[in-house]
């Protein structure tokens, strides 16, 4: 069960570590909480208060003290194939492992250009 944490200290999930306060914070890490991440998602959307989605948050720089809104964290790690050149890739997967994964075992060469690069999927 998903749970909101109220004033949450989110400077960690920043690569940068700015300092930030979420009002209210939900973490998922895993693909059964989705459906009730929806039901969040529908009654903040109702009482019309912002929903910022961060991945890994590698390339996330707070600019203010504190969000007054909804912070939620994709801790979700996950790569499926479709078929032979088609996958689907949770955020937060960190982009150069998969680059050299997929180098590696699945397509070769196809995401060499990305091996070395910081950040995730988001």
């Amino acid at each position: 069960m998903l749970e909101i944490i109220v004033n949450k200290d989110i400077s960690l999930y920043s690569a940068f570590k700015t300092q930030a306060t979420a009002s209210f914070f939900v973490e998922v890490t895993n693909e059964s909480q989705i459906s009730e991440l929806f039901e969040i998602y529908s009654d903040f959307k109702k009482r019309k208060l912002p929903i910022l989605i961060l991945g890994a948050g590698t390339n996330c720089l707070f600019a203010f003290n504190n969000y007054p809104w909804l912070v939620v964290s994709l801790k979700l790690f996950w790569v499926k194939e479709i078929d032979s050149k088609v996958f689907w890739i949770w955020a937060s997967e960190l982009v150069s492992p998969l680059s050299i994964n997929f180098t590696k075992n699945v397509i070769s060469n196809a995401l060499t250009p990305w091996i070395g690069l910081p950040g995730t999927i988001a």
